[in-house]
């Protein structure tokens, strides 16, 4: 009897323990899309989700060059706990991977094109000889290919919100510092689906919280691996300024900038999630934006130098657009895109599509002058496109200096004067011939045509000024009354779009709607973008401006 109750011991400890798994055993949900997608991003079981990046599990095995029991137990565990820590969320609201599971998908493909790269990789020496970087290459692999898997961590602390789609006070949100995965979290409140809010002026912030997602996401044992060799406080240490981004020219920082890069020009040409079967559309503006960000990140195209295509100049950014757009075209091409090959027609694209600002009404051209380019008599001009924001193409921005512009002489003496009189105007002309003069009508015609193509703000309303002066009062009786009513008809706008720019704006109130000049429409749109009414976007201003049925714009 004794001996039956030994074996009913070990029979019982031989039973697998049953887990219960909650959420669907597929990713065959269609409507798991880039967030606000009104179905929200379904709740799946983690074990299918591990299972469907399995391969590039495998390939990571295969490729780093470790044993299978150091593998099982130093790198295995990351990568489960990342897979459970950003489930089915994706890596950017409208930019690369935005589709559900773009994250844990682009960090994977990252830490595979990482694999890859480290392999060829010099990493620097150490207080040690040669011989000692070397036998710590293998810790040096491992630490660049879980910095490449955990670089947008942080996105998930920084960047969103997940919660159960309730927008009262009484939503439920998931906290991500809790130490409970979003899986567990939908099982504790029975939840079939989640939903994702992004945060606002988010650029760049997640660096330092993948930091600290980096120390919690990889175990106590792989890090005592790593530091246990000879070059392993230099490892350490490389890996925080790596993600920090505060160490650019470092081996391990360069293979993250280059890999990251490539991850996102390839999601740029096949823009789909790669876990589930929807495909995203995206305007052609955006396709041509982040291949020149592709550019200046892998360092191709320079900024402020000589034959340089980009100007970051009195803070703004813009393009030699005749110059770029032949090996955009050429690449787009190669990708199996068919799209116009006219820098004009691109160029009025870009400026339709908001991610351009236009010098004037048909004229998408800016012309520049750098100051480190020809001299005050001789400046170079440059033939330039405006591009709207600035960090969208060149990341960290804000380190890049600003260069001013030569002065040009018709400009010093608009600018410097404060009263400009008539014959100033005509000071960059070519002389006029007394006889000429002679034949010439005096008349206010006359005097507009004299006056240069540019002048600034100060001289338009000092000759407005003088040529309403010269308005009889009389006249004032010939106005239709419903430009006289103009100041009541402000405030009787059902849109809030109307109401703000009738607020801010002076345009001409006519048959109760705002008649917007063609020529202001892009100036009106980047307003109501700096001023982020209602949270609008460069993607949707404009399409907002010509649907409102109280805005009605003269072409």
């Amino acid at each position: 009897m004794y001996v039956q109750w030994l074996k009913n011991l070990f029979k019982a400890k031989e039973q697998p323990i049953q887990t219960v798994r909650y959420g669907l055993d597929n990713l065959d949900d269609d409507v798991i899309g880039y967030p606000p997608n009104p179905a929200g991003i379904p709740v799946v079981q983690t074990q299918t989700l591990v299972e469907k990046m399995s391969k590039d599990i495998n390939i990571l095995k295969t490729e780093i060059g470790v044993s299978n029991a150091e593998f099982n137990d130093l790198i295995y565990p990351c990568l489960i706990n990342f897979i459970k820590f950003v489930d089915l969320l994706p890596a950017s609201e409208y930019k690369h991977h935005a589709t559900g599971g773009g994250l844990v998908y682009h960090s994977f493909d990252v830490a595979k094109r990482a694999v890859r790269a480290s392999q060829h990789a010099q990493y620097p020496l150490g207080d040690g000889v040669v011989s000692d970087t070397q036998q710590s290459n293998m810790q040096w692999r491992v630490a660049t290919v879980l910095c490449c898997l955990l670089h947008d961590g942080g996105k998930v602390i920084t960047d969103l919100v997940v919660s159960n789609g309730d927008n009262s006070v009484d939503a439920l949100v998931w906290d991500a510092h809790s130490g409970q995965t979003l899986n567990e979290w939908a099982a504790e409140y029975q939840l079939d689906r989640y939903y994702v809010n992004w945060t606002k002026d988010r650029h760049q912030k997640h660096k330092n919280a993948s930091i600290a997602m980096m120390q919690r996401l990889i175990p106590a044992a792989t890090w005592s691996w790593i530091d246990s060799c000879f070059d392993g406080k230099a490892i350490h240490t490389a890996m925080l300024n790596a993600i920090a981004g505060t160490d650019t020219k470092h081996t391990l920082s360069r293979i993250i900038t280059k890999c990251d890069a490539d991850s996102v020009k390839h999601d740029m040409w096949h823009k789909s999630s790669h876990i589930t079967r929807e495909i995203k559309r995206t305007p052609l503006s955006e396709l041509l934006a982040d291949l020149i960000r592709h550019h200046v990140i892998k360092g191709e195209w320079l900024i402020n130098k000589k034959n340089a295509k980009l100007w970051f100049v009195d803070e703004e950014l813009f393009i030699v657009w005749d110059n770029a757009v032949d090996e955009l075209v050429e690449e787009m091409n190669n990708a199996g895109y068919n799209i116009p090959e006219v820098p004009a027609v691109l160029a009025r694209l870009m400026c339709e599509e908001a991610m351009a600002i236009e010098f004037k009404e048909n004229e998408p051209y800016h012309n520049i002058y750098p100051e480190i380019l020809g001299d005050v008599k001789k400046p170079v001009k440059l033939r330039c496109l405006h591009l709207r924001f600035a960090a969208r193409f060149v990341p960290d921005i804000e380190k890049v200096y600003s260069l001013g512009q030569h002065k040009l002489k018709t400009e010093k003496t608009e600018s410097t004067s404060v009263e400009i009189p008539e014959a100033d105007y005509v000071e960059s002309r070519e002389p006029v011939s007394q006889a000429k003069k002679n034949t010439l009508p005096t008349t206010d015609v006359q005097d507009e045509q004299v006056k240069p193509h540019f002048e600034t703000a100060l001289t338009t309303v000092q000759r407005l000024v003088k040529l309403m002066a010269k308005i009889p009062a009389n006249k004032t009786e010939s106005i239709p009354q419903t430009k006289r009513s103009n100041e009541t008809a402000r405030t009787n706008f059902k849109s809030e779009l109307a109401r703000y720019i009738a607020a801010h704006f002076s345009f001409e109130i006519v048959n109760n709607c705002i008649a917007l000049p063609s020529s202001q429409v892009n100036d009106v749109a980047d307003t109501l973008i700096k001023a982020n009414l209602n949270g609008i976007s460069a993607l949707n201003a404009m399409k907002l401006l010509r649907t409102d049925a109280e805005i009605q714009i003269n072409e």
